[in-house]
């Protein structure tokens, strides 16, 4: 068994990190490096926030004037998030922090930063590297990369490489931001092999089996209600 986390949230190395090595087990952080050091959470995780904070019928005007279609007919708060999210990942990442910013500062927004929801620092991570853990790439700014034009993806994929070598140590396994198959593309993973990485992971549902020599993994979902104690006894 492979243990992933994606995003590299404060709860990582609180929580998971000393649980892991009470059990001797190696687990795999895949970090997005402009958002460490910053105190903050990523955007999308940022936006649902907002969402739980603030009148709906701010969020229900941004999909009117933004053009955006949601993804089934109903309303629901998870439908109306999930398009906005599933729109703004494909835009180039300073874009994309621009409409956002402009839509918190328009609305007026209630907006509340805090210890819980941000993302790791440097330090952290690198005390997480020293106690066996592994940290991987999640790219720079959480975007769906194939919706990056080819220069955009070099940045994400190899200079988050770099950064992570830079400040911590070897960094040999890439972790797809958001990870369906529209998410990345034949000129994605060329990158990522191109960057040195041994592995690459999808968000793909499904198990991989020992002999498998497949170079992007599928993964098993976890949730607040998996049942850890069967899984490590």
């Amino acid at each position: 068994i492979i243990l992933t986390f994606d995003d590299a949230y404060i709860d990582n190395y609180e929580f998971v990190t000393n649980f892991l090595i009470s059990k001797k087990i190696n687990g795999s952080f895949f970090i997005c490096t402009d958002y460490i050091n910053k105190n903050i959470p990523l955007w999308d995780w940022n936006l649902a926030r907002l969402y739980k904070k603030n009148d709906k019928k701010y969020f229900l005007k941004f999909i009117k004037e933004k053009k955006i279609k949601l993804f089934n007919i109903n309303n629901n708060d998870s439908n109306i998030l999930f398009s906005i999210i599933n729109s703004l990942k494909k835009l180039e990442p300073l874009l994309r922090q621009q409409i956002i910013s402009d839509f918190i500062n328009e609305n007026k927004l209630i907006f509340e930063n805090n210890n819980i929801d941000r993302c790791l620092s440097w330090k952290e991570l690198k005390e997480m590297y020293k106690n066996g853990m592994i940290i991987g790439s999640h790219g720079k700014s959480h975007s769906s990369l194939a919706n990056l034009d080819l220069n955009k993806q070099e940045d994400e994929i190899i200079n988050s490489k770099k950064i992570i070598e830079k400040n911590i140590g070897q960094c040999d396994f890439f972790s797809l931001p958001f990870g369906s198959s529209i998410d990345y593309d034949i000129n994605t993973i060329s990158i990522v092999k191109k960057a040195g990485y041994k592995l690459c992971i999808s968000n793909i549902q499904g198990f991989e089996y020992e002999n498998n020599k497949h170079f992007i993994l599928k993964r098993k979902i976890m949730s607040d209600h998996s049942d850890l104690q069967n899984i490590f006894g």
